[in-house]
């Protein structure tokens, strides 16, 4: 995860400063802010995406490059169901998730893209290394 986002912020930093500036918009996830059991390489890697994401709007802000992370919760997803899929007790696992959600849903692919586009428009210009939870109150919970 941290990776491939490192390589792809260093590839389209110079274009950025040849244009004097633009906007880019990591992925994290809630996990990595609140912890979890169970996938420990996953949970890691999205904590360091944070940790990269507020590097590079440090490093960069001077150049007008804004960097900022969303950390999605549970998105409904066929991701999503895979994983409940996999789990001894599949129900189980769904109203457990569920249950960290106090909105008392998953999230939808819309309302992550209406965030990401938040942070990619002109709408977030003063905004930069910000970590904003698209979650349901999971991290609230």
């Amino acid at each position: 995860n941290v990776v491939a986002a490192a390589l792809w912020i260093g590839a389209v930093l110079p274009g950025m400063r040849a244009a004097g500036g633009g906007a880019i918009v990591t992925v994290g996830s809630q996990l990595a802010q609140s912890g979890g059991t169970g996938n420990v390489s996953y949970i890691a890697s999205k904590g360091a995406i944070a940790a990269l994401t507020r590097t590079v709007a440090l490093d960069h802000a001077g150049e007008g490059i804004r960097c900022n992370c969303l950390v999605p919760g549970a998105i409904e997803t066929p991701l999503l169901r895979r994983s409940f899929a996999r789990a001894p007790d599949p129900a189980l696992a769904e109203r457990r998730s569920l249950a960290r959600h106090p909105a008392g849903r998953f999230g939808t692919p819309e309302e992550v893209a209406a965030a990401a586009l938040f942070l990619a428009s002109d709408d977030s210009s003063f905004t930069t290394g910000a970590i904003l939870p698209v979650e349901g109150g999971w991290l609230a919970g």
